[in-house]
């Protein structure tokens, strides 16, 4: 069985991992560098729904449908 503490240590860590920007394969339409999910915990819930992205090269900023 997991301890309390440790739990809620390894869940803290899952946590801010899935809220880090990350690379995401797709090509900057201005430098052609790859593209950053902005904040990839945050989904916009429009339709379709979307995630901000940017390029950190040239500061690009946009969105992708996720």
């Amino acid at each position: 069985m997991e301890k309390l503490d440790e739990f809620n240590e390894r869940k803290s860590q899952q946590y801010q991992n899935r809220y880090n920007s990350r690379l995401n394969n797709i090509e900057c339409p201005v430098c052609g560098a790859e593209l950053y999910d902005t904040n990839p915990g945050i989904i916009l819930t429009c339709s379709p729904p979307k995630v901000e992205i940017h390029c950190e090269k040239c500061k690009y900023t946009g969105y992708r449908i996720y």
